[in-house]
């Protein structure tokens, strides 16, 4: 049985989830049963424009033409060019979201099917990956936390939506980044070992300095 990329079910509550390409969606709760979502925070980046977009609720209802969409609740939607201060911000009770879907066929014998620890005892290149995908989707999120701090406070005189939009194509940048060394690791491409890790320890290394260096900064520029 297939089940469909785009589906909402498939969606963790706490985990950024990616139904399609450049785009990534995160909820803080999930009502799987219900096909409830709250805390709702889509992010796009397609061609030279982003949008972001939050909501207080969503859930995902069926078409009498057997189409998933996505209505959201509650929301506000920002759109704009990335590195421009001009950006436009919109309020809605309600809006409507359509997500293209691809179905994933699984089976016992594929990785994402596998449970944790048989992936760590397995040698084959796409378990290896799979392992790999798992603990960098956890070890991610300090690492990004980090990384917002000097994003956060950056050219405080473009705004807080062009800091949003920054962030927001970093994080872009860094998951497809995972993603594709994640799939080169797979097809033995490249080395299991460091794999996917220079990811996040890139990330980590430019967050530290970032921090590191504003704090210089401050203390250079404070007054004797």
């Amino acid at each position: 049985a297939g089940k469909q990329r785009g589906d909402v079910t498939m969606v963790t509550a706490g985990r950024f989830f990616s139904p399609r390409e450049n785009t990534v969606l995160f909820v803080e709760k999930h009502d799987r049963d219900a096909g409830r979502l709250s805390g709702v925070f889509i992010a796009d980046v397609s061609g030279s424009r982003a949008l972001i977009e939050t909501a207080a609720r969503g859930e995902q209802k069926t078409d009498a033409d057997g189409i998933k969409r996505l209505h959201l609740y509650d929301g506000r939607r920002y759109e704009g060019v990335p590195g421009r201060d001009e950006y436009r911000v919109s309020h809605y009770r309600k809006h409507t979201v359509f997500l293209p879907t691809r179905l994933v066929h699984r089976t016992a014998a594929d990785p994402e099917a596998k449970t944790f620890s048989e992936l760590r005892r397995s040698d084959a290149p796409a378990d290896k990956a799979e392992l790999q995908w798992r603990l960098a989707t956890v070890a991610s999120l300090p690492v990004l936390v980090l990384l917002a701090f000097p994003l956060s406070r950056s050219a405080p005189r473009r705004g807080r939506n062009a800091r949003i939009a920054a962030a927001v194509l970093v994080f872009l940048v860094y998951e497809n980044l995972v993603i594709l060394t994640v799939d080169l690791v797979g097809a033995s491409r490249f080395p299991a070992f460091p794999g996917v890790w220079w990811v996040p320890a890139a990330a980590l290394a430019a967050a530290l300095l970032g921090i590191f260096g504003r704090v210089r900064w401050k203390r250079h520029a404070a007054p004797l």
